[in-house]
This record gives C-alpha cells, sequence and structure tokens, in this order.
C-alpha cells in the first residue's frame, strides 16, 4: 500500500504558481500590450481563488517586482517583459501586495 503525504496550504500554492512574483497582461493581444496587474502569490493578502493560471502571466524575478514599485508602465510583448530596467517610474496598475 503506498501512502502519500497531504500537501500544505503552500505547498498546493507553489505547485500551481511555482513563481512568487507575476505580471498578468492581455494574452489574447497581437501587438504590444501592458502589465495589467501585479502578483505576489505569497502574499497573506492574496485570495488563490482570484488568481489567474501560472501559465497566462509572466513569472517575475525578485529583482523584476523590485523594480515594479513606482513604475506606470510595465510593456509586454509575446509572453515576455519589454525594457524590463525602465518601467521604474509611478505604478498605475492594481498591485496585490502587502507593499500597495
Amino acid at each position: 500500500m503506498t501512502t502519500t503525504a497531504s500537501l500544505t496550504g503552500a505547498a498546493v500554492i507553489a505547485a500551481a504558481w511555482p513563481a512568487r512574483y507575476y505580471a498578468a497582461y492581455d494574452t489574447t493581444a497581437t501587438s504590444i500590450t501592458r502589465v495589467t496587474a501585479l502578483y505576489d502569490v505569497q502574499s497573506p493578502q492574496t485570495v488563490v481563488q482570484n488568481l489567474p493560471a501560472a501559465v497566462t502571466m509572466i513569472a517575475l524575478t525578485e529583482d523584476q517586482w523590485a523594480l515594479t514599485a513606482g513604475a506606470q508602465t510595465i510593456w509586454v510583448q509575446g509572453g515576455a517583459i519589454l525594457y524590463p530596467a525602465r518601467y521604474m517610474q509611478g505604478m498605475t496598475q492594481r498591485r496585490h501586495s502587502p507593499r500597495a
């Protein structure tokens, strides 16, 4: 008989969203578009049921996440962040994190 350990809530979240930070965008856009929301999936304020699937978002590194603080516009094309070092001016999108 094989037994399986129950996953903790954190393990379930880590399995569904392997990165901690994500940027959501319009995946149907055929040209350059903007990030529409930012998510810290490990934030206690994040409502897991409201998170888009990880495959529909762009995973961000910790450094990229830090740059989003204060960014007005973050551009995306073909599922990739454009000009990642240039989006450091005033953020207008919704932020789903403790820093909101």
